[in-house]
């Protein structure tokens, strides 16, 4: 894991309250966060790491990413089908 985090070193997972981003700490904390978020830090809840200080720069190259990795034709998230 690289600090500032990039968008290969988090995966996208489901919570609660919808979709975010998780990452392991080098502490061994689970850290997620929903993409939602409007708090441009992000940082360990146990020992305080910051990951990124452009959460929503990282969201944006993530959108970015998942967009290209989806295969020509698939349906779209929120599209009808």
């Amino acid at each position: 894991m690289n600090i500032p985090v990039a968008p290969e070193d988090v995966k996208l997972a489901h919570g609660h309250s919808g979709k975010g981003v998780q990452l392991v700490c080098p502490c061994g904390c689970i850290d997620m966060r929903y993409l939602e978020a409007q708090e441009p830090t992000w940082s360990c809840r146990n020992c305080g790491l910051v990951f990124t200080y452009d959460f929503l720069h990282l969201v944006e190259k993530l959108r970015a990413l998942e967009k290209q990795e989806q295969p020509a034709g698939a349906p779209t998230a929120g599209a009808p089908g």
